[in-house]
């Protein structure tokens, strides 16, 4: 569900499918954001606290792992806050 969301809303924004997993990858790096620019993005005005993938290694930078193991409204509440900020930032407005 929420990979259908972010592909409608954010196409930019890279689902890693899942497997066997309820820790969701998502690759920002068509943002053309620092990790810093990125991470402050999300905390600032999303209100979104992910995992940030650097704490991975250096090659998880601009990626963001969340964990799926909330309530659906929850996730889509989250989800909405980030789309409603990616508008509101001029970052990308999807088509």
């Amino acid at each position: 569900m929420l990979s259908e969301l972010i592909s409608k809303h954010l196409p930019e924004v890279k689902v890693y499918q899942l497997e066997g997993t309820y820790l969701m990858w998502l690759d920002f790096s068509a943002w053309s954001l620092s990790q810093e620019e990125l991470e402050v993005f999300l905390h600032t005005k999303a209100q979104l606290f992910l995992d940030e993938g650097y704490i991975f290694g250096e090659e998880g930078s601009c990626y963001e792992r969340i964990n799926l193991a909330a309530p659906t409204q929850t996730l889509v509440e989250a989800f909405m806050r980030l789309i409603d900020a990616v508008k509101q930032s001029g970052i990308y407005v999807s088509s």
